[in-house]
């Protein structure tokens, strides 16, 4: 809210400016009224009001004598002149003199209006510009260590246009000892952070030291390097290395040479494992592609192992017209694998494991690891949504929470034992923590038995010995979907694994998973899966 001051010596006049126009609608308060120059400077001495409407002739002190005081006080108000036709030389006079601006008599509404808007927008926009000068002020303030990680990470992820005429003095300013016109990014992944990486604090200290070790190695080969913390989707940390400006080298073996000697040093000193990619030689504007090229590399330790280092220059290009695929492995997967591992059914869990690594082998020929690795975290972090309120606090760095199961832990080949051992520690904490009521947990381990049979909401009620009703809402609170729909998921999930894994006739597979109507079968498997049960089978 902006504050005005109206300074006019009739009282009409100011009364209806201050009463006439519903200035709060407009964000303004007026902070006050004056009969003349004098009196509004006498105002102004005490507190500064944002804007100040006034006329030019007003006896003791005029308007234009009134904006002199306030531009000799340096004083930040922006100033409105009143003027009649008489005195329209009077009010070109005050806008040279720095006036915001001048409305003629009599007073149109919409014409102030049109104008005190104007003055509102370029108050906004001071103080914009205030607040960004405030948080410029603010990061020089900071430690130069911090100032250059924030810099540096605005680089890499394109937020910030790196212009190469500017290289050179903000390397300087910062203290970057690199050389602008010849520079590579690698990122760093942890997959394992051993023993000594069981806090947010402690994963940070051993990042700053495996760049301690990349600076070492770096430097005795003619390399000056720089750390960047990332701990996101991306990488854990980036290192942004240049030869010092006067070495010759060979540029093509020794950096992937002292990276290898980083990650073995990392694992025998830290016992931290990761894997390194590396992008090509690049200058000081392509910094973000270079970095978009690093991230890439690294993905491939998804692909072929970790511990290790991957170029971008010895990959294929990277396909960024292709989409992120689904890697889910069916419609009906993730409310299976949630079922499994909310009642605990390690057979079930162990099965849906399996069927996700078969349907990621399938389909890695046609996407690059950067695109699996995306949908993995979607489908990871639908999981993760739907069970994260079945416990009553998620510790964020504890091994076995939730959060924990991240895409860049794991390896495809390894993917299904990984993924089981993961999922079983959700299974048990969130069993262990359970926030579901006890009557909802014993009316899903019901369900679970009898899904293939006569089942109704009204048979699970009355085992539980509880009101139908009641049951039903607090089913759908806390299962997130209706009774009917849960167990129609159940059978046909069930349904799909005959189909698929035995030559059982439609109609038994019906009958199995307790549908004894075969029409109405077919009728509700078209509805979920998208197809009828026989070309559901001809499909798989």
């Amino acid at each position: 809210m902006y504050s005005m001051l109206i300074v006019d010596d009739e009282r009409w006049v100011r009364q209806g400016l201050k009463k006439t126009i519903d200035w709060e609608a407009y964000g303004i308060e007026v902070w006050g009224e004056a009969v003349n120059g004098l009196e509004a400077f006498t105002w102004l001495s005490k507190s500064q009001p944002d804007i100040v409407i006034t006329d030019i002739k007003m006896p003791g002190m005029d308007g234009l004598t009134l904006l002199e005081h306030i531009n000799k006080q340096k004083m930040h108000t922006k100033v409105i002149i009143i003027s009649g036709y008489s005195d329209f030389s009077y009010a070109q006079k005050a806008v040279r003199c720095g006036a915001y601006g001048y409305v003629l008599k009599p007073i149109q509404e919409r014409d102030l209006l049109e104008i005190v808007q104007q003055c509102v927008e370029e108050l906004d926009n001071d103080h914009k510009r205030a607040s960004i000068i405030e948080e410029m002020k603010g990061q020089i303030r900071e430690s130069m260590p911090l100032a250059r990680q924030r810099y540096l990470e605005q680089l890499l992820r394109g937020y910030s246009i790196p212009l190469i005429q500017d290289a050179a003095t903000i390397c300087r300013t910062l203290q970057l000892p690199l050389n602008p016109y010849d520079m590579q990014v690698a990122v760093v992944r942890i997959h394992d952070w051993g023993s000594k990486g069981d806090t947010r604090h402690s994963r940070s200290s051993l990042l700053y030291a495996i760049g301690n070790i990349a600076e070492e190695l770096l430097k005795s080969t003619g390399y000056r390097s720089v750390l960047c913390i990332l701990s996101d989707e991306d990488g854990d940390a980036a290192l942004v290395l240049s030869p010092e400006l006067e070495a010759s080298l060979d540029k093509r073996t020794i950096v992937p040479s002292v990276l290898l000697n980083v990650l073995e040093e990392s694992s025998r000193l830290l016992q931290v494992t990761a894997s390194v990619g590396l992008s090509r030689n690049i200058g000081w504007d392509k910094l973000s592609s270079a970095y978009t090229e690093a991230v890439y590399a690294c993905s491939y330790s998804f692909f072929k192992g970790k511990g290790k280092l991957y170029e971008s220059e010895h990959l294929p290009p990277h396909r960024a017209d292709i989409g992120v695929p689904s890697v889910c492995p069916s419609a009906e997967w993730e409310n299976r694998v949630t079922h499994a591992i909310k009642i605990g059914d390690n057979q079930l869990i162990v099965q849906t494991a399996l069927e996700l690594q078969q349907h990621i082998e399938g389909i890695m020929q046609k996407y690059d690891p950067l695109h699996i690795i995306k949908g993995l975290r979607i489908l990871l972090a639908n999981l993760y949504f739907k069970l994260k309120g079945c416990i009553h606090k998620v510790d964020p760095v504890e091994r076995s929470t939730l959060r924990e199961l991240l895409p860049h832990s794991f390896q495809l080949e390894d993917l299904n034992n990984q993924l089981v051992e993961e999922l079983l520690k959700w299974s048990s904490r969130i069993r262990e923590t359970a926030s579901r009521s006890r009557v909802v947990e014993l009316g899903l381990e019901y369900i679970g038995n009898r899904f293939t049979q006569q089942i109704t909401l009204q048979d699970v009620s009355n085992h539980l010995y509880v009101n139908a009703s009641s049951f039903s809402r607090l089913f759908h609170e806390e299962v997130g979907e209706t009774f009917i729909r849960y167990v129609t998921g159940l059978r046909i999930s069930k349904a799909k694994q005959l189909l698929k894994g035995t030559t059982k006739k439609i109609y038994e597979i019906s009958d199995e998973v307790g549908y004894n109507d075969f029409r109405h079968f077919v009728k509700t498997f078209k509805e979920i899966a998208g197809l009828t049960p026989s070309q559901y089978r001809d499909s798989v």
